[in-house]
């Protein structure tokens, strides 16, 4: 009886406060064209970022002519730090920080995005114990800190404003 009655009101204050379960997000404009520009040394983080465009609907432009918008990336830098220690004095746990800056503009050069910085840092335990199984957690959380990099470049993507020359160029025409 008691069931009855508060299973709908769980449902209904559930319902009306907008959760909803998270899912993959869907580009705003998924025709759109973007051509990435490196200086970076890293390409393994270039083929990560295009991946991640043609994942979420974006095409990836080879040529900066026929590009909708331009991801200039400037600087990568990785680092690797002690974060603690064990008790003969033994690095146990390490930190793992990415930065990477860069900026965003449309096919006319105009700037949307100015030179902005996204970090990323993880922190893992190392086994000295089993050192190859540390080496590998680093390289699989490093390989997840790209794709989380690639993800907030891709946000800062989804928040642009849209033109209607943006819009008109990514439908095929008015």
């Amino acid at each position: 009886m008691k069931l009855e009655i508060f299973l709908p009101i769980i449902l209904i204050l559930i319902s009306s406060c907008g959760w909803q379960l998270r899912g993959q997000q869907e580009p705003n404009t998924p025709s759109e064209s973007i051509y990435i520009s490196s200086n970076i040394t890293n390409k393994e983080y270039v083929a990560v970022l295009r991946r991640s465009l043609r994942t979420f609907g974006f095409e990836t432009a080879w040529d900066p002519e026929n590009a909708d918008l331009k991801i200039v990336l400037t600087n990568f830098r990785e680092d690797t730090r002690i974060s603690s220690l064990n008790a003969s004095a033994r690095a146990a746990e390490y930190m793992l920080t990415e930065d990477v800056d860069f900026m965003i503009t449309d096919n006319n050069g105009n700037e949307l995005v100015s030179l902005t910085t996204v970090s990323i840092e993880r922190v893992y335990e190392f086994n000295e114990q089993d050192i190859l199984a540390s080496s590998n957690e680093e390289r699989r959380i490093r390989n997840e800190m790209h794709k989380d990099i690639a993800r907030k470049i891709l946000n800062r993507i989804r928040s642009l404003p849209r033109s209607e020359s943006l819009s008109e160029s990514s439908f095929g025409g008015p």
